[in-house]
């Protein structure tokens, strides 16, 4: 399944919610309403989703989209998650301006919470199998447990590793020996975990 603009993830996301909440999928002149553009705007949005394979549209009808999966069997409830790509200085972490695209996930491969997907950069937790370019699944979260893989944010740069406590102290520890462990305690303005990941995505990997 291709990758999405930021606006075509808009406008997917207004449609899977509006069926959700009503139904029933809302007409092109709805959806301009709930987005604040143009009608023909949001038709060629449509369109590009519809060639992408994640929704089918009844030709003749205003209500005739549905959710689909891969452009074959049935419709399923799937979910647009903002793909976090760097992270821009002075910004919120899932503001647009971080955004590098959405992804289309089934509801059912996904936890309950807040989810965003964030790209990896760097080879730190190659020891966990988690690479350069992956993507993680991520449940915002302030708070982990003992050896849970977390993302923090260090400064402007959000970071993954594994958090402990061994020693006493709160600790950020990467799978690559070639990097040093980040000791959080004292710099909590600087260092604070903003997610758990909970799965791993690997694109282009297995069909």
């Amino acid at each position: 399944m291709e990758g999405l603009t930021h606006r075509q993830g808009e406008v997917y996301r207004v449609v899977v919610e509006w069926i959700e909440a009503n139904g029933q999928p809302p007409t092109v002149r709805e959806m301009a309403g709930v987005l604040g553009i143009g009608p023909r705007a949001v038709f060629d949005h449509l369109q590009a989703l519809i060639r992408k394979g994640y929704l089918r549209s009844k030709p003749g009808l205003s209500r005739g989209l549905s959710v689909i999966g891969e452009g074959k069997g049935p419709a399923v409830s799937a979910r647009a998650l903002p793909i976090i790509g760097r992270v821009a200085a002075g910004v919120p972490l899932l503001a647009e301006e971080n955004w590098e695209g959405v992804l289309s996930i089934d509801r059912s491969l996904l936890p309950q919470g807040d989810i965003f997907l964030l790209r990896i950069s760097g080879d730190s937790m190659i020891g966990d199998h988690i690479l350069d370019g992956d993507l993680v699944v991520v449940r915002r979260a302030e708070t982990a447990e003992e050896g849970q893989i977390v993302v923090a944010l260090l400064g402007e740069e959000a970071t993954v590793k594994r958090f402990s406590r061994k020693g006493g102290r709160p600790t950020l520890i990467p799978s690559n020996p070639r990097y040093k462990p980040i000791v959080m305690e004292g710099v909590e303005d600087e260092v604070r975990i903003i997610g758990r990941v909970v799965s791993l995505i690997r694109e282009g990997v297995g069909g």
